[in-house]
């Protein structure tokens, strides 16, 4: 029967009576009675007063008056029409008035009894949590309640009649299964942060102090907090349902990744969250005002946010599949009773709860996604950690491969540095070879100087002509070398000056002839202008004509000959030596080397590297001629620009 009754109350809950007064006949009350209301907006006047007004509206016990500054006053008739006296117990629904006060006349005196958040704590009991009038009413007396109330988070609620055991028991039964789930999501929140803390992801941090704030927000809600807490304190918690929806909305723009995919709704969230923020400062200073700001900005963010969900919804995620329907769940009770709270739709049970639904499907939801985060960090991280092993592994590889190419290199390095050292050990004693010869002249030479000047015996003109032949030799020598070793090092700085090539073919002719007497030589003049540095051009002439003479039999024909093609100047050496090995031909450029068949031959090894230097520095080069039978024929070929 009890449970029948039950469901009738549950179906009356969306309906008004049409009872003008509440009879009493036994201790059954109903969920649904008439109640006749008044709305003191200068919340000033007395009781006296407000009976005298003639502006009492009929309603019924289910009320949403919004928010206002002003008194609101009820007034209840009670008819006892049994055999029997009552001792009933008139309370309200909700935790959140500032101030409550029941006034009854007993023998034309007011009787009132005050209750709500602005009793003192010290002076509250446990069932101070719920605003409540006891009395007494004898048989077949009638009798009227006037109950003013206000408050600063919206003046919505429930005036009921129940027993005093039925009112107990509803106490008890309301704060312990809401304390349950104020602990459940406190562990939550707490779970959320140590997985915060171990993964390092901010959306777990996110939903942690959302989860958190929320659960102070219940807990305010369902009347836990205020048996503990004074007014001042119950106001400042309040700025948990802001804070809860600033991490919200972080953790939405976590999971939808807004900044990336949708940048312009990232924006538009950031700035919903100054609006929080701006809220949270209000409601320091100003509880109502700043609570009705807040509600306002939430039915601003419920749409955003599901529109944003179902945009996101073409990238096909199953998170954002997950997130779309928790935050619809969620979102939909929120809205509820935002509009329930300003006053927009009616209270009665399924407006007062309609968070509750919505959240335990949105807790379900969410902590799913979470789940699944988790799950996708850890293979994140699995596949960072392989990509680490692979990177390691080819870093390995590579440095076990870099350490094989520097040991190569560093034994390259080490051959020719013994290379070197044994080239410069030859060049030595090459040097000591080629110095002592000419030295040996000059002393022969000036020892026969004495020897002939003490006979009267006049050859000084040919000792002259030799003892000069010889310096000169020794001179080119000196330079080779310093010229050598100064473009190797790249410290040589050409000079480029415009010369007639025929003019410079005439001018080191009898000195060519003079110094190398031996031979025989044939000039083949062209008259060209070249671009080039005269000194080095001379140098490298007389490393290639001594070469000449050297590699070829005394007395043999010696060419130097200028040939033109459409693109460059050739200076051309013939000689008709013994030419040089096919295998000598691609090294006998490089410094310090010299053919197989030279060991009986003076010279450095040197001049041919230098000359390949000077051409080089002239953007020209100097090859062999490897279709030449008759000896060796060396080419100094210069580019021209016929443009």
């Amino acid at each position: 029967m009890r449970n029948f009754r039950l469901s009738i109350a549950v179906l009356l809950l969306l309906v008004s009576s049409s009872v003008q007064a509440m009879f009493l006949l036994n201790e059954d009350y109903s969920h649904f009675f008439d109640i006749e209301s008044y709305v003191d907006k200068t919340a000033t006047l007395s009781v006296d007063e407000v009976i005298a007004k003639d502006e009492w509206e009929q309603g019924d016990n289910h009320f949403s008056y919004g928010y206002a500054s002003a008194n609101y006053w009820i007034k209840l008739n009670l008819n006892n029409i049994s055999e029997h006296s009552f001792s009933p117990v008139i309370w309200l629904t909700e935790t959140f008035f500032s101030e409550v006060v029941f006034y009854e006349k007993i023998n034309g005196q007011w009787r009132s009894h005050r209750s709500g958040l602005q009793i003192p704590v010290s002076q509250r009991d446990t069932l101070d949590t719920f605003p409540y009038f006891k009395m007494t009413l004898e048989p077949q007396v009638e009798r009227n309640i006037y109950i003013k109330l206000n408050s600063d988070f919206g003046n919505f609620g429930a005036l009921l009649i129940s027993s005093e055991k039925d009112f107990y028991t509803h106490v008890f039964t309301k704060s312990m299964f809401f304390s349950i789930i104020v602990v459940a999501l406190v562990m939550l929140s707490l779970f959320y942060l140590v997985l915060h803390l171990y993964l390092g992801e901010k959306s777990f941090i996110y939903y942690s102090i959302y989860s958190l704030s929320y659960s102070v927000w219940v807990a305010l809600y369902n009347g836990i907090i205020p048996m503990f807490f004074n007014e001042w304190v119950h106001s400042i918690l309040q700025v948990s349902m802001p804070i809860a929806f600033i991490f919200l909305i972080k953790f939405s723009q976590s999971i939808l990744n807004t900044i990336q995919h949708n940048p312009y709704f990232h924006k538009l969230l950031n700035l919903l969250i100054l609006f929080y923020g701006v809220a949270i400062f209000i409601m320091l200073f100003d509880a109502k005002n700043g609570f009705m700001f807040h509600n306002i900005v939430v039915t601003i963010t419920m749409p955003v946010l599901i529109v944003l969900s179902l945009i996101s919804l073409s990238r096909k995620e199953k998170m954002i599949k997950l997130y779309t329907v928790g935050l619809f769940a969620y979102f939909s009770g929120m809205t509820i009773l935002a509009l329930l709270t300003l006053g927009t739709l009616p209270y009665n049970v399924l407006t007062r709860n309609a968070p509750f639904p919505g959240s335990v499907i949105e807790f379900a939801f969410f902590a799913y996604i979470l789940a699944l985060k988790v799950f996708e960090l850890q293979d994140e991280k699995e596949q960072a950690n392989q990509y680490l092993s692979e990177i390691q592994e080819d870093n390995n590889i590579r440095l076990e491969k870099q350490v094989v190419e520097r040991t190569k290199q560093l034994q390259a390095s080490l051959d020719r540095q013994d290379k070197s050292i044994k080239q410069y050990s030859s060049f030595i004693s090459l040097i000591s070879h080629e110095l002592r010869n000419p030295l040996g002249i000059i002393k022969s030479q000036v020892a026969l100087l004495r020897k002939e000047s003490g006979q009267d015996i006049n050859n000084c003109e040919t000792r002259i002509s030799t003892l000069a032949m010889t310096t000169q030799r020794m001179e080119m020598l000196f330079d080779d070398w310093l010229v050598s070793d100064k473009l190797e090092n790249d410290l040589f700085s050409i000079d480029v000056q415009t010369i007639e090539l025929s003019e410079k073919f005439n001018s080191l002719k009898d000195m060519i002839e003079q110094t190398y007497s031996s031979h025989n030589f044939y000039f083949e003049n062209q008259i060209v202008n070249l671009e080039v540095d005269a000194i080095l051009l001379k140098l490298a002439l007389f490393n290639l004509i001594d070469n000449a003479v050297k590699y070829s039999p005394a007395g043999s024909l010696i060419k130097l000959k200028i040939e033109l093609t459409e693109d460059a100047v050739n200076i051309v050496v013939e000689d008709q030596g013994y030419g040089i090995d096919i295998a000598d031909r691609e090294k006998i450029f490089e410094r310090f080397i010299r053919g197989k068949c030279d060991a009986s031959i003076k010279g450095s090894g040197l001049g041919l590297s230098l000359v390949k230097n000077v051409m080089e520095l002239h953007n020209g080069k100097l090859y062999l001629d490897n279709d030449y039978k008759n000896g060796s024929r060396f080419v100094l070929s210069f580019k021209i620009d016929n443009h």
